[in-house]
């Protein structure tokens, strides 16, 4: 059933339009998708509390943008320095996902109207010649536009705003006006010829200008006598020289219009702007613009509890006018339509709460463009796609519901568009047909009649926003918590690589993640307010039993989990129980299954211990898993993640009663297990020591009078004040080689140190050493020291990818390595540090036999980047080799010695010699390092020494495993194909 309101006479009043709307059944229906809806508008507004928490000055609540400017101009000057320490990264993706887009535009240069390009707020400024369905990044990495409009003249030339501030001005604690989010630009950019692009001089925010003209570019227009206008954060203003010099528009009293403009829109010389949420037009003389907004009849209402308008012009008909009006809760005050170029407004959507488009989030998401063929037919965004139009001369419009950002069954109304539409950008000569701007990127969307469809349209639009990700062991296989985008996982295993399935959207964001090395299948993801899954099947489904009802973080946006596993714990206390299904000799190798997902793990039967059939022997399990969160308050520990027939066992390892406090946002471990280190949002450090060998209740829990678990909680002091720092903490690292070496990272603008050293972090007072060297002032948000040389660290900042080859100096030298992903903030590093062979397990079950594949680890070295508008990144540069995998058998002894295969290597024909003990049929199988089965014959063996041959001229070159399966028996043997 579709979902609408129906036109009332304008004469009701709004309390009796009420009533109808909501006594309408139709219209109720969307009111039961407000919960899931308003959920999400509440993590926008969490979304931007979170960046605050990272980025702004932590005395004023605000960010300096002088400081931003700063520090941008400082990473430029690091950019030309020579390094012999350089990181090659390539994109992984998602590229079927794309980030918030607030700008497309079709070129109209092009006859044929595919080509398009559009704008991410922090990933860049894009080019599509085919329509939609492929996209390249059209400027240079290092500059990375924080696009935020565009605009096109006749003669083709293209004009590009940077900067987003919307819903970001406000006043601090002390008074101050300033920004409380958003990500500022570098100016106007222009282009004749859509390929190159250089920003106006005139136009780059300067660090020395207190207001900082030209931070925020929200719109950019030009009329038909070629003046540009640009609506910015200090005002409306104009130039008459292609951008040499600007002026200030002015109203009609002569004042300058220097306030926050939002909005402009021009057809042929008239304008209308929305300044200071005001609306202003002129008739082309932008020294005397009139202001509608004065609560009169027939105008606009005053300014008092209004907080963005957006404007839209009809193409066939310059006179008609609309303005979409957001209140000061985030909803509709109301849609107007002027039929004289702006002079009188008529409402064409009352103000009311009833009509649920912006669910709270208007002064982010609001929208409005008019069809090219129709001056009373108007598309109206705010988390889903409105269509508005006239039926009568009465004068409200009749409004549909065209989109949804998820599914429901049944629902022909279902078109699904990512939450928040951002703009609309009509194809040339196809009135019909049009590219919707989104949160998740961009989508090609169609109307036939009144049925409207729609289709991402994000192919290599590399441009999500990612807050963490979480690597496998499998190299290409990943899990990022995106804004806007909810849980990504890309596995490598479609067509594309970066092709992403989404896990979780209930609020639109995703946070932290992670995958297990013992068995990939195994995820943990979570949403904000600590909502964490966990799941044995890749997400395909989740798990109700899992956390406790004591683990909450529900005012969290970010809830920090860690997980450490090992192939060969030498702590290990836990074990298994063997059963021989057959008679073993003593000093024999058997195959045991661990009780984490069944990996398999040999074992040498002591000399004195034989096995008959139906014995049994306890053996350690050297295969642990340990799963941490830190919320507020507390931290947990499991070492159940892998039995999903319960709910796991927990052990509270940290909390209040040994001074836990304070938000977490930062975890990491030793590489032994033993010490989990813990960063809060107000600067504490917390380190929790023994863990190794707390292997049970009584060991491991706080609560407990035998606990061995010992808390620690440090706070570093600022190198010139000697204060307690209390900026965020934002990563901590541990050396994979050296416990004793850990490097926490700080957030927040405006202060002067980032990155500290210690390397005696297990002492009872570690000392820790502000590493700043020449790195630009500016958040540090993620860290990596890298394994192979304990000296060389990784850090991720607000302005991209740093990097020093010695940290134990005294003044670290500081360089940039940024070529491919350009001036972005990184939120994440991770480096894969654990090496673990394939492992292929027969299972023999009578006459039955299977094979169970686990991957290992075989990405070592490998370190992947989360970015704030590029998506994710992974870099082979620092990459070891992991050995060849192995193949075990559940049943009987190994018989590797058994069969012999020759030559080796081998180009076209393997030769193979085996003992067998009676007649029989054997399996011969040909497995890759993946683990997948490439050939398998069946062959007569007789008793005693049997030879044989395989074709492998079909094979790529490279290593593989040959097996030979015989009733119980397995034998297995490597070669290489040239």
């Amino acid at each position: 059933m579709k979902k609408r309101f129906l036109p009332f006479t304008f004469f009701l009043s709004l309390a009796a339009l009420t009533v109808i709307l909501t006594a309408y059944k139709p219209f109720n229906n969307i009111e039961r998708d407000a919960v899931k809806k308003n959920n999400s508008m509440q993590d926008v507004v969490s979304a931007n509390s979170y960046l605050q928490l990272l980025r702004n000055n932590k005395t004023t609540g605000l960010l300096n943008r002088q400081a931003v400017i700063k520090a941008r101009q400082e990473t430029e000057a690091i950019r030309n320095l020579k390094s012999t320490n350089v990181i090659d990264w390539n994109i992984m993706g998602p590229d079927n996902v794309g980030g918030r887009t607030r700008a497309i535009i079709y070129d109209n240069q092009d006859a044929s109207g595919n080509t398009v390009y559009a704008g991410a707020v922090t990933g860049g400024l894009w080019k599509s010649t085919d329509n939609g369905i492929t996209w390249s990044k059209i400027n240079t990495a290092n500059q990375n536009l924080f696009v935020s409009c565009m605009t096109q003249t006749e003669d083709g030339t293209i004009y590009v705003g940077t900067g987003e501030s919307f819903k970001s001005q406000v006043f601090s604690q002390l008074g101050q006006l300033g920004y409380s989010t958003g990500f500022m630009g570098s100016g106007l950019y222009k282009s004749s010829d859509g390929d190159s692009f250089e920003v106006i001089a005139s136009t780059q925010p300067q660090s020395n200008t207190p207001s900082l003209d030209w931070a925020f570019i929200n719109r950019v227009q030009v009329d038909a006598n070629g003046r540009i206008y640009a609506a910015t954060n200090t005002g409306l203003k104009y130039s008459d020289d292609n951008g040499l010099s600007w002026l200030t528009a002015m109203d009609t009293a002569g004042n300058e219009l220097v306030q926050n403009c939002y909005d402009v829109k021009t057809a042929g010389t008239f304008v209308v702007a929305a300044v200071d949420n005001q609306c202003f037009t002129s008739s082309g003389d932008a020294a005397q613009f009139v202001n509608h907004s004065t609560g009169l009849e027939n105008q606009l209402p005053t300014n008092a509890k209004v907080t963005r308008i957006e404007f839209a012009i009809a193409p066939s008909d310059n006179n008609v006018v609309y303005a979409s009006l957001i209140n000061e809760t985030g909803y509709s005050k109301g849609v107007y339509q002027s039929q004289d170029a702006g002079e009188t407004w008529n409402v064409v959507l009352p103000e009311t709460n009833s009509v649920l488009i912006f669910f709270g989030a208007g002064e982010f998401f609001n929208t409005i463009a008019v069809f090219p063929d129709n001056p009373d037919k108007v598309l109206l965004g705010g988390i889903d796609l409105w269509v508005g139009y006239k039926t009568d001369n009465k004068g409200l419009f009749f409004w549909e519901q065209k989109s949804r950002t998820y599914e429901i069954p049944n629902d022909p109304n279902a078109n699904i568009l990512s939450t928040g539409n951002q703009v609309y950008a009509f194809r040339p000569g196809q009135p019909s047909q049009l590219m919707v701007g989104t949160n998740g990127g961009v989508f090609k969307a169609q109307f036939q009649g009144d049925v409207f469809t729609s289709q991402p349209a994000n192919r290599k639009y590399y441009t999500t926003q990612i807050y963490r990700a979480a690597a496998s062991g499998i190299e290409n296989y990943i899990i990022g918590g995106a804004q806007s985008n909810g849980v990504l996982m890309m596995t490598g295993e479609s067509n594309s690589q970066g092709y992403s399935t989404q896990l979780y959207f209930d609020n639109a964001f995703g946070g932290d993640a992670a995958i297990s090395l013992i068995n990939p299948d195994v995820i943990v993801y979570e949403g904000a307010g600590g909502r964490v899954y966990r799941s044995e099947d890749r997400g395909k489904t989740v798990s109700n039993q899992f956390l406790t009802s004591a683990i909450g973080n529900d005012n969290a946006y970010i809830t920090p989990v860690a997980l450490w596993e090992s192939f060969n714990n030498e702590n290990s206390r836990d074990s298994v129980w063997y059963f021989a299904r057959e008679d073993i000799a003593a000093g024999s190798v058997i195959t045991v299954r661990s009780a984490n997902s069944g990996y398999p793990f040999q074992y040498t039967l002591p000399e004195d211990v034989s096995m008959q059939n139906g014995d049994s022997i306890q053996v350690v399990d050297p295969i642990s898993s340990r799963f941490f969160i830190a919320v507020n308050g507390g931290v947990y520990m499991t070492k159940e993640l892998h039995n999903f027939g319960k709910t796991p066992e927990w052990f509270e390892i940290a909390n209040g009663s040994v001074g836990f406090t304070g938000q977490p946002n930062a975890i990491a471990y030793s590489a032994d297990g033993n010490h989990l280190w813990v960063g809060t949002t107000d600067g504490k450090i917390y380190r929790i020591s023994n863990l190794a060998l707390a292997y049970n209740k009584a060991l491991a829990d706080i609560n407990e009078s035998t606990s061995i678990v010992a808390n620690s909680m440090f706070q570093i002091d600022n190198p010139e004040t000697g204060n307690p720092i209390d900026q965020s903490v934002t990563s901590i690292s541990v050396d994979p080689q050296d416990p004793t070496r850990v490097l926490v990272t700080f957030g927040n603008f405006e202060n002067s140190n980032y990155v500290f050293f210690t390397d005696n972090a297990l002492d009872g007072e570690p000392t820790f050493v502000s590493k700043q060297g020449n790195l630009p002032l500016m958040p540090v948000y993620a860290s990596v020291i890298e394994m192979s040389d304990g000296n060389r660290v990784i850090i991720g900042t607000e302005n991209g990818v740093f990097m020093t080859g010695d940290i134990s100096s005294a003044s670290p030298v500081w360089t940039a390595n940024n070529d491919e992903m350009g001036s972005v903030p990184v939120f994440d590093l991770q480096q894969q540090n654990v090496a673990q062979k394939a492992v292929t397990l027969t299972v023999i079950a009578g006459l039955d036999t299977s094979d169970v594949f686990y991957p290992g680890a075989t990405n070592y070295g490998i370190i992947y980047g989360a970015t704030f508008g590029r998506g994710i990144f992974k870099s082979s540069t620092y990459r070891k080799p992991v050995g060849i995998g192995e193949i075990y058998t559940n049943h009987g002894v190994s018989g590797k010695g058994a069969l012999k295969v020759y030559p080796n290597p081998v180009a076209n024909i393997v030769y193979f010699d085996i003992e067998n003990q009676s007649g029989s049929t054997a399996e011969i199988s040909v497995y890759n390092m993946n683990g997948k089965r490439v050939i398998m014959n069946r062959v007569s063996l007789t008793t005693g020494k049997n030879k044989g041959k395989l074709d492998v001229s079909s094979l790529p070159t490279g290593t593989y495993i040959v097996k030979v399966k015989n009733g119980k028996n397995v034998s297995t043997q490597k070669f290489v194909k040239l």
